[in-house]
């Protein structure tokens, strides 16, 4: 709830014996100061025969954002950005069957998104822009890179995946 010009609003949920996730925590927090900036964060840790953690956190900007073009270009901004990392967890690659799943909405915090696997681990990092005015256009993107610790300390690149919509 607010505390003066700070609002914070969070949860927090344990699971035990669960079938995919074993034991453990998961959180989120949200604060927003005076109205205009917003950081958010998620965390997962748990244990099965083995522990696993995921950390993200993201920044929305008020205003302008950081204005990185002005006229004559396209006024361009970015209006928040992120990172995350995970170990002994990796992502859920969700095929999609049709475009209209887009549209679907859900659970989109790590324990939909991610599972457990022993040797794996990876972060991330996204960022927020469009137009100054933030009507005409707006994206996000993400990067992620998804990586094995192998036997006798061989480290290697999974995955990287790069995902983005764009709204107009």
């Amino acid at each position: 709830g607010p505390l003066g010009q700070l609002i914070v609003e969070g949860g927090l949920d344990f699971f035990d014996g669960d079938p995919v996730f074993g034991d453990g925590v998961k959180g989120n927090l949200s604060m927003t100061v005076v109205d205009q900036l917003k950081v958010t964060t998620q965390a997962l840790f748990g244990k099965k025969d083995f522990f696993y953690f995921y950390l993200d956190a993201n920044v929305a900007l008020p205003g302008p954002g950081i204005v990185i073009s002005t006229l004559p270009a396209p006024p361009i901004s970015v209006f928040g950005m992120g990172a995350g990392v995970y170990y002994n967890l990796e992502p859920i690659i969700k095929p999609l069957a049709n475009p209209l799943d887009l549209l679907i909405t859900g659970d989109k915090g790590p324990s939909a998104n991610y599972t457990p696997k022993l040797g794996t681990f990876g972060f991330k990092g996204n960022v927020l822009m469009g137009t100054t005015d933030r009507f005409m256009i707006q994206t996000t993107c993400e990067l992620e890179a998804v990586m094995s610790n192998l036997p006798f300390g061989n480290l290697t690149l999974d995955r990287i995946i790069f995902t983005g919509e764009l709204y107009s």
